[in-house]
């Protein structure tokens, strides 16, 4: 039994639609060979995994069948039944629930009675399709089987550790290690039972990614833990998977923030988001490592040199990633928290650059790469969207101001790693100006 073709999906919408019914998808023939009842079949489903996407269509096509409609309006972090499909060589294509465009493509052959999950993944410019296989056996009784699909276009390999939830990372080996982007890892055999799941970049346990305090894993269960960017590019939230059943999402609640101190005079800063320090007496001009915070609505508090205190409140976004700047005059300090986009760039031997202004008097700034401007008009307190180019072992950057004949800043051999996220801070005054180069990601 082949899913529907599309062409006739599409004309019973319409038909639908005048009729002012609801459509339904029909697990109905149409569109196959002939001889279909003579051709091996496979299960497969689809899982929209796609992070602020909406809704999808996902497609077959093969050269011996007509463009048929897998799975219809799949919303997001859910997961559509197991169809039937002939065991044939497909092209299976993602698209916006009921549109014809194609966001993204792969090919996939399932295998003669195998179980499949399409994961429909990714954030919007970047999406991809992955076929993972369903079949894998149950543990013993008293056991779980987990493994782990960092989806994360935007991610770099992580390690994760499913451990009992007062155990400190620095106890334990990962679980899981080195699962890189758009792979998957083997399946690990655990105890069954409630583990706290912590995922971090590799060998890094001091950055945590994402912490679920209480994941269950059933007895005999087989599991897949599909990890999803988050807004930022480098927190991740987690979809949990039964290979039998609907997937759990748990989603970050947290956003991470970096305290840059940029007044004159080398004034100490300390900054609270929430609950949380960010940092504490961190001396002018000097740029601080991200913290995790909780994400919402939060109080912020920045004090300088232990005395003046500034307030205010922001809404951060979970899985975001937030700039703290203080800058201007120590005597009359100023912040402004401004959202950093650290996903990486879209394509291979590509960096991306930005400019931070926290520089007193010297009016907007001008960032130039190899003689030509990247971002211009950066007015005093902003930090510029970070714009994607080349990646090279000697780049000319080059900072200016229209009040200044010579650059503020200027080095003519910068390295720009391939896939690096990089940003210039301009600090201080503009009569004694502190530049410095930061690679974020």
């Amino acid at each position: 039994m082949n899913p529907p073709s599309l062409k006739r999906l599409l004309l019973t919408r319409v038909v639908a639609l005048a009729g002012g019914a609801a459509l339904v998808l029909l697990a109905a023939c149409g569109g196959g060979s002939s001889d279909s009842d003579s051709t091996s079949t496979a299960q497969m489903r689809v899982l929209n995994a796609t992070v602020e996407v909406g809704a999808i269509d996902v497609t077959l096509d093969s050269s011996d069948t007509d463009e048929t409609l897998l799975a219809s309006a799949v919303a997001s972090d859910a997961v559509d039944a197991y169809r039937s499909v002939d065991v044939l060589s497909y092209a299976v294509r993602l698209r916006r629930a009921g549109t014809l465009t194609t966001l993204a493509s792969s090919a996939s052959t399932p295998s003669a009675d195998g179980s499949h999950t399409i994961v429909a993944h990714g954030q919007e410019g970047a999406l991809a399709l992955r076929v993972l296989t369903d079949d894998e056996a149950e543990p013993s009784a008293g056991r779980a089987k987990v493994r782990i699909f960092n989806t994360g276009s935007n991610s770099a390999a992580v390690d994760v550790f499913l451990t009992d939830d007062s155990v400190s990372l620095d106890a334990v080996p990962p679980s899981v290690s080195a699962v890189n982007a758009a792979a998957v890892s083997n399946y690990v055999d655990l105890l069954q039972g409630s583990y706290r799941l912590r995922v971090t970049a590799r060998d890094d346990r001091n950055q945590v990614l994402l912490d679920v305090r209480a994941l269950p894993l059933a007895d005999k269960s087989v599991t897949t833990v599909v990890l999803q960017p988050g807004a930022g590019g480098v927190l991740v939230s987690a979809l949990v998977l039964p290979q039998k059943g609907a997937p759990v999402a748990y989603k970050n609640t947290e956003a991470r923030v970096r305290l840059v101190a940029g007044l004159t005079q080398n004034a100490g800063v300390s900054a609270e988001v929430g609950a949380t320090s960010v940092n504490f007496g961190l001396p002018s001009p000097t740029v601080g490592n991200y913290t995790r915070v909780a994400a919402g609505a939060q109080p912020i508090t920045v004090t300088v040199n232990n005395a003046l205190v500034l307030g205010g409140t922001a809404d951060l976004r979970a899985g975001g990633e937030y700039t703290l700047l203080v800058y201007g005059d120590a005597a009359a300090p100023q912040y402004r928290l401004q959202s950093d986009d650290n996903r990486l760039p879209t394509t291979s031997k590509k960096a991306k650059l930005r400019l931070a202004h926290g520089l007193a008097g010297a009016g907007s700034l001008t960032l130039a790469k190899d003689y030509s401007v990247v971002v211009s008009g950066i007015g005093l307190g902003a930090i510029s969207e970070a714009v994607q180019g080349d990646s090279t072992s000697a780049s000319r950057l080059e900072v200016t101001s229209p009040f200044q004949a010579t650059p503020l800043y200027l080095n003519e051999a910068a390295a720009l790693a391939e896939s690096g996220i990089y940003t210039i801070f301009m600090l201080g005054s503009s009569s004694a100006p502190v530049s410095i180069l930061r690679r974020d990601r």
